[in-house]
């Protein structure tokens, strides 16, 4: 299993040494920064933050790459966020125009457009996956773009043996139903190390066992708003505030 970047100092010397271009650097920055503000105080199931799934997520991808098509790279660093709660969507028909617009000026046309094709994509379901396998030869350079960036959030999704500290729902073990279908669809597409991976990542999920009592509790993503930071300033604050009263009183 190769290492991959789960923070961003990580990503960005996995860029380097990639021989990543300086004004693409800059833009993977600015696309961190988008997304460590977009994804705040969000948990994936397994109680991992947000922000290390899309980190890891576009680091499979831009080793698969090699560095070469940063739009790519981007759009998987940001593949989630118009489920996020930054966006509020109006409707299951996808994203407002107004979100489009907004994630356009900060990432580009292509990129953008890339993210509003992943989160349309049919995938967990054994007919789509057999019809991308089948027609994985006559895909078109978008098409097997966008299949990259599925695939590597399968792998994101199951490294570690992450989903075994999450409860055994449907949604959360797809990987029993339609495993080899990822694993045949990478290695049609050409990407042999990454079925591997995907391969030794579903395997090691099946051989872990996890007691119940330390599983996290829910299903998918939650956001988490009882910061303990925020109570403990909010009361620190107000002590200051009885202080200062208090000082003053005293003067008077």
């Amino acid at each position: 299993m190769r290492d991959f970047a789960m923070t961003y100092p990580q990503l960005m010397n996995q860029a380097a040494r990639l021989n990543v271009a300086e004004a693409d650097l800059i833009r993977l920055r600015d696309g961190h920064e988008l997304a460590q503000r977009l994804s705040d105080g969000l948990y994936r199931k397994e109680g991992a933050p947000f922000l290390c799934h899309l980190v890891r997520t576009a680091s499979i991808v831009l080793v698969e790459v090699e560095g070469r098509d940063l739009d790519v790279v981007l759009a998987t660093l940001l593949h989630a966020v118009y489920f996020l709660h930054y966006f509020e969507r109006s409707s299951r028909r996808g994203p407002r125009a107004a979100d489009r617009r907004f994630l356009r000026t900060r990432i580009g046309e292509r990129a953008e457009r890339l993210v509003t094709q992943c989160g349309a994509m049919s995938w967990n379901d054994a007919d789509s996956l057999r019809g991308y396998l089948d027609d994985a030869g006559n895909s078109s350079s978008e098409t097997r773009q966008l299949l990259l960036m599925q695939l590597a959030n399968e792998l994101e999704d199951h490294l570690d043996a992450a989903v075994a500290y999450a409860p055994h729902v449907a949604a959360n073990t797809a990987y029993l139903r339609h495993g080899a279908l990822y694993v045949a669809l990478a290695e049609r597409l050409g990407h042999a190390i990454l079925a591997g991976e995907l391969r030794e990542a579903f395997e090691a999920c099946r051989r872990t066992e996890v007691p119940a009592a330390v599983t996290q509790s829910g299903h998918g993503s939650y956001e988490l708003t009882s910061r303990l930071w925020t109570a403990n300033l909010v009361e620190r604050m107000g002590s200051s505030l009885r202080r200062y009263r208090e000082r003053r009183s005293s003067q008077s």
